[in-house]
């Protein structure tokens, strides 16, 4: 297992996501000072609704629904519309 596929792995579980954004929210804090804690906190929401348990990877997409394509058979052939 190479160092990315344990990276892969570490993001997925949350305790191990979330301690780790605690720590770098802590610092950030300390270096950016306490007029910086709102948008500190935020970016920190933000990045833990991408990683950690159950979140999907950023890289995975979704197919498109019926609505969302086009009435154009032709640029669907599997769908046999």
């Amino acid at each position: 297992m190479g160092i990315f596929d344990k990276a892969k792995e570490a993001l997925k579980n949350e305790q191990l996501t979330d301690n780790a954004l605690d720590k770098v929210e802590d610092l950030a804090r300390r270096k950016l000072g306490a007029d910086k804690a709102d948008q500190i906190k935020r970016v920190r929401d933000q990045v833990d609704e991408r990683v950690g348990e159950g979140n999907p990877q950023p890289n995975q997409t979704q197919q498109p629904n019926q609505a969302q394509r086009g009435d154009n058979p032709e640029e669907y052939p599997e769908t046999g519309r």
